[in-house]
């Protein structure tokens, strides 16, 4: 295999073979010379290198040369250097992804990570035999309507009329050529992927577990079936709201179907607009619950969408419509009614790239020292760490005075 690059047509037994040999490797009974170059990025995703560093990694050589040097704790910031593993420990994890590429996953690397560049990744883990297209050039004349990326999202608890509503919508998309992204869920989410598929269009899931094959479901060349987490992250609730950032992350635009105020719709519009990514919505009424993000989207000035007659060519050029608004501030109003906004944190790059200055500080003071007051679910996912474990660190900072808790909101205390 020598040093070639990674070739996507493998079959299952050649990428298991293949990670053989990234196993002998970190091990030391081999050289990274021969080592295939996505899985060498897997192995730096499993040591806790994120994915942030993955241009600095490229500057040194790429991820084989890295893992030669036994430098994998130079590329991890301070609040995370601790937490980087031995080439051992490492070699142990990627045992875990042995039963993803027997069942014929892949490691997802190169031209199909350009429209994450807002929420970096050293690798993600593929499944199907769709590809991510690359990101459309920046004139509407040159980019069309063809390989563009549209997310449609709304609740898990969407009602048939709603379902039905994101159907007309996804099966509109995929007529035109335009590939529809959502997260696999119940609802809003499978209608939508259902709806694509069934008018033959493509189709991208990015799931909010870790990389397993899916079940029940009908592997083609539509079907492009994502997880940003390797087989050996433990499964915790903030997963699924980080898992929303990619949805943003991969799309042109983002497509509102419905939502409660404190539905998990409201973590990819905060993403979208921090990504700044167009946000559209359809219309929604007064009296329905599930209309709450809908109503306050179209107040803020988000394009409503016609889905009973759906123009994707106007659809895909979508304004921008959130100078100067952060976040749309969703989590504590009651359906329909203003709210202060949600505090938000910045893309990991920055995270890596402004790493606490106080290198025995907490990770979690460093963090709301840079970011300020974040809600715990954010906190836990940049942090890397389950919410149970988290508030356990809360709830002992708390008592020390360093720490503040309002509800979900922390805050760190002044001066710290």
């Amino acid at each position: 295999m020598g040093s070639a690059p990674h070739d996507e047509a493998l079959s299952a037994g050649a990428r298991t073979a293949a990670l053989d040999v990234v196993l002998q490797a970190l091990r030391g009974r081999g050289s990274f010379d021969d080592v295939d170059e996505a899985l060498a990025w897997a192995a730096l995703d499993a040591a806790g290198v994120q994915g942030g560093w993955r241009e600095a990694v490229r500057q040194a050589g790429g991820p084989r040369a890295v893992l030669g040097r036994g430098a994998l704790s130079s590329f991890a910031s301070p609040v995370r250097r601790t937490r980087v593993l031995s080439p051992n420990d490492v070699a142990t994890r990627l045992q875990a992804l042995r039963p993803w590429l027997r069942e014929g996953g892949r490691v997802v690397v190169g031209d199909e990570l350009q429209r994450f560049e807002r929420q970096p990744a050293c690798c993600l883990y593929g499944f199907g035999e769709g590809r991510v297209p690359p990101p459309r050039a920046s004139s509407m004349g040159a980019r069309g309507v063809a390989g563009a990326v549209v997310a449609i999202v709304g609740s898990r608890r969407a009602d048939l009329a709603w379902c039905q509503r994101a159907e007309r919508v996804a099966a509109a998309c995929a007529r035109a050529g335009v590939v529809v992204v959502s997260g696999g869920a119940p609802g809003i989410d499978r209608a939508a992927q259902r709806a694509a598929r069934e008018a033959g269009g493509g189709v991208i899931v990015v799931q909010g577990t870790t990389a397993r094959p899916p079940v029940d479901v009908a592997v083609d060349a539509g079907l492009c079936w994502l997880s940003p987490y390797g087989p050996w992250r433990a499964g915790a609730r903030h997963l699924f709201a980080e898992r929303n950032a990619w949805i943003a992350a991969c799309a042109d635009v983002v497509v509102v179907v419905c939502g409660a105020a404190r539905s998990g719709t409201r973590h990819t519009v905060d993403a979208a607009l921090r990504f700044r990514r167009p946000v559209v919505t359809l219309a929604a009424d007064d009296a329905c619950p599930l209309g709450a993000i809908p109503r306050r989207l179209a107040a803020l000035g988000a394009p409503v969408v016609d889905d009973e007659d759906v123009d994707v060519a106007a659809l895909l050029a979508a304004p921008w419509w959130g100078d100067g608004l952060s976040l749309p501030g969703f989590a504590a109003v009651d359906d329909g009614a203003p709210a202060a906004p949600i505090a938000g944190a910045a893309p990991r790059t920055a995270d890596a790239a402004r790493a606490g200055a106080d290198a025995d500080a907490s990770p979690l003071l460093q963090l709301l020292a840079r970011h300020g007051p974040l809600l715990l679910d954010d906190a836990a996912a940049r942090l890397c760490t389950p919410v149970r474990a988290l508030l356990a660190e809360v709830a002992l900072l708390e008592l020390e005075g360093i720490v503040r808790r309002e509800g979900a909101l922390l805050h760190g205390a002044s001066g710290r």
